[in-house]
């Protein structure tokens, strides 16, 4: 014979159940920082905002490297169009390929 299969809420313990009727007297898990709603909030986007810090720093050195760097071949190109005699660059003149 099968027996049916009942739901029960986690409220109500069985009658006679005694080491369901007593309460610890501590939590099943420390209180921590996860308690507080603002707290955990904080300690969830502190990661993100930190790897995105960390990405624009990154991004950020690359376009001034890359910006210096044109800035130094401009001025050396300049120097050597000096040297030979031949006149300041054409505003969006590209180098022949």
């Amino acid at each position: 014979m099968a027996v049916p299969f009942v739901v029960r809420p986690f409220s109500s313990p069985l009658p006679g159940d005694a080491a369901a009727a007593t309460v610890p007297s501590q939590p099943a898990y420390p209180v921590t920082v996860l308690e507080n709603f603002w707290a955990n909030a904080a300690y969830s986007v502190t990661p993100t905002i930190l790897v995105g810090l960390i990405f624009w720093l990154v991004i950020r050195s690359i376009f001034r490297a890359d910006r210096t760097e044109r800035q130094v071949y401009s001025r050396i190109e300049a120097e050597e169009r000096e040297k030979r005699g031949l006149g300041p660059k054409a505003p969006g003149a590209t180098p022949a390929s």
